[in-house]
């Protein structure tokens, strides 16, 4: 990451204050598909730890978006939700998680709205979806093409789609 380079014994992430006794180690995200966040991921010297993450409801409207779209494609019965990388340690528990290695664990939310007004940006991401979709059961190209033509509906009646973000950036120290 461009901005871990030469951080170490103090510094300042985001306005954030750090003034840990070792070095630290900035972790954009956390390997959402590890069972356990393991401290021990950071060098042996270390005394804070950063991760960030997102709630299980961060970006609700593209959940709904496809999962309406795929409901008129494949009928209500058949729909298949899209993957969520953040449901292995998501922001409502990991916090606890982490207060399970860490003796103190701080959590700097950053709430946000992404506006589009265009359908591009979204159709773009949904379509990388499609790794996932074919296992799943979903017929990927139609259920796209109706997204697209759902968004197109929603931004020609609202002006733009709007996007609801939860993350948060979670430092963790160890006891001293």
């Amino acid at each position: 990451m461009k901005f871990s380079a030469g951080l170490g014994r103090g510094g300042r992430v985001h306005g954030t204050d750090l003034e840990p006794q070792g070095w630290v180690c900035l972790a954009s995200e956390i390997d959402h598909h590890r069972r356990q966040v393991d401290p021990k991921t950071s060098s042996p010297s270390s005394r804070t730890f950063i991760a960030s993450t997102n709630a299980r409801e961060d970006k609700k409207e593209l959940d709904d978006l496809w999962a309406a779209a795929a409901s008129d494609v494949l009928g209500a019965e058949h729909y298949t939700p899209r993957i969520s990388l953040s449901s292995r340690f998501s922001l409502d528990d990991a916090p606890e998680l982490l207060r399970r290695h860490f003796a103190d664990v701080q959590v700097s939310e950053l709430p946000g709205t992404i506006t589009v007004r265009e359908p591009e940006p979204v159709i773009a991401h949904l379509a990388s979806y499609r790794a996932w979709a074919d296992s799943a059961g979903v017929a990927f190209d139609p259920t796209l093409h109706r997204a697209r033509r759902m968004l197109e509906s929603v931004i020609d009646r609202d002006g733009d789609f709007r996007i609801s973000c939860r993350g948060a950036i979670l430092i963790c120290q160890t006891a001293r």
